[in-house]
């Protein structure tokens, strides 16, 4: 398969990278890299909520439209 450029962005942000990968999804596994995950803790929920940070659901993978109800 033949490998190609893609630019990698976060949504919601200006940062961009170009990763020579052979899928959109192979380039994005590999920006990926830099984030880590473990379970949240207790104390861990409280501060990021009282910060503004509410939960995400992996399975909602797809943006929602502006607008959209």
């Amino acid at each position: 398969m033949a490998r190609r450029i893609y630019v990698v962005s976060e949504a919601g942000s200006d940062g961009k990278r170009m990763v020579r990968a052979t899928s959109p999804s192979q380039a994005v596994r590999h920006v990926a890299q830099i984030f880590s995950a473990r379970p949240a803790t207790a104390d861990d929920v409280a501060e990021l909520f009282s910060s503004g940070v509410w939960v995400e659901d992996a399975r909602d993978h797809q943006p929602q439209q502006e607008g959209a109800e």
